[in-house]
């Protein structure tokens, strides 16, 4: 019997096989985010960031993070904000579904919509329709707004793609031209 013949097996402990394929993960969103934007890349964070995630499985208080850390014993490290110190925990020392969930908001970020609105011409303002407001918006502003608002909608291109089914019947769709004109104007940089 060669060597190649014997089988190799390895025994890890469940709690250590879990951190290393956190961290395989992480690393993998890190390549993603590096690659997206270097200045957002963040690797440590603090018992109040991490409650203002709102991450699941994470209790909703900075308090309640920090007693949770501390009891399982995080990795952390001291960091100075700009009034006081303060504690920092590792990101893949989270929980499984609250480690899962930020990185899916790190690995699906959509990327801003950069493109700015066409330059139009000054026209003429339209004359007033008696019996309508004065800065009456089109009908497809509204659903534009909820589903940028829902979260469903990811990107622009999710946005043109899923913003006529969700038009009231008889609605014309916008373009994407008129769809990032109306971001624009509505102060959303990014989705």
């Amino acid at each position: 019997m060669s060597t190649t013949d014997l089988p190799l097996t390895v025994q890890v402990p469940a709690e250590d096989w879990a951190t290393a394929r956190r961290r395989i993960a992480f690393l993998e969103a890190v390549i993603v985010q590096i690659l997206r934007d270097k200045a957002r890349l963040r690797e440590w964070f603090s018992a109040a960031e991490l409650a203002a995630l709102r991450l699941p499985g994470l209790p909703g208080s900075a308090t309640g993070i920090a007693s949770v850390a501390r009891a399982r014993g995080w990795p952390r490290r001291s960091a100075t904000a700009p009034d006081r110190a303060r504690l920092e925990y590792h990101v893949y020392a989270l929980p499984g579904r609250a480690f899962d969930a930020l990185l899916d908001r790190i690995v699906k970020a959509p990327p801003c919509v950069d493109d700015p609105a066409p330059h139009r011409p000054e026209t003429p303002a339209p004359s007033q329709v008696p019996g309508s407001a004065v800065n009456t918006a089109p009908s497809w502003v509204l659903p534009l707004m909820r589903l940028v608002k829902s979260g469903t909608a990811r990107s622009l291109d999710d946005l043109v793609r899923d913003l006529p089914a969700a038009l009231p019947v008889g609605t014309a769709a916008p373009s994407r031209a008129e769809i990032m004109e109306a971001l624009a104007a509505l102060g959303v940089r990014c989705l």
